[in-house]
């Protein structure tokens, strides 16, 4: 079970550890984590278990994931924190109820069981990628069908019980 209280990272921790504590106050496992930050799980493992150091692009992508490098590396507090990514972010309320719908509808036509934090998950992945490819609102709804349209392919074609999932 996650807990939902954000924890406060220690600032006597190794680096490991605070990569840890960072995964930690997204929610994330270490495999979405991995995933997030382009790194192969076993890689990702090692980083928190104080094998290996991440590599620059890996530090790029947790500090663009909200991860404050200076606390991280040293374990001190940069003087004007990052504010969080999704501080200031409006979502577009119709576009994100009708992006959420489709993926709903997807796994539900195509039998499959998805939670809701999977869902909401899914539907923020998919949002941001309409959302990134056009500033045209118009393109935005018809990219929503084009999106489901290969969503339920994909879900189509992975084979059921590989543990694998696409989207």
């Amino acid at each position: 079970m996650v807990d939902s209280v954000r924890k406060e990272p220690t600032e006597d921790a190794s680096l490991s550890e605070r990569l840890r504590q960072f995964r930690e106050s997204l929610h994330l496992d270490q495999k979405a984590m991995a995933k997030k930050v382009g790194a192969a799980f076993r890689t990702y493992q090692d980083y928190e278990h104080g094998k290996t150091t991440p590599k620059v692009a890996v530090l790029q992508k947790l500090h663009d994931a909200g991860c404050d490098l200076t606390w991280l590396l040293t374990g001190v507090r940069a003087a004007s924190p990052k504010p969080e990514p999704w501080a200031h972010f409006t979502p577009d309320e119709e576009l994100l109820g009708r992006v959420t719908e489709m993926v709903a509808r997807a796994y539900s036509d195509a039998g499959r069981p998805l939670s809701m934090v999977d869902l909401g998950r899914l539907s923020a992945e998919k949002y941001k990628i309409i959302v990134d490819a056009t500033d045209d609102p118009d393109e935005r709804f018809t990219m929503v069908k084009l999106t489901g349209a290969q969503l339920r392919k994909d879900l189509i074609t992975e084979q059921p019980g590989s543990g694998k999932r696409s989207a």
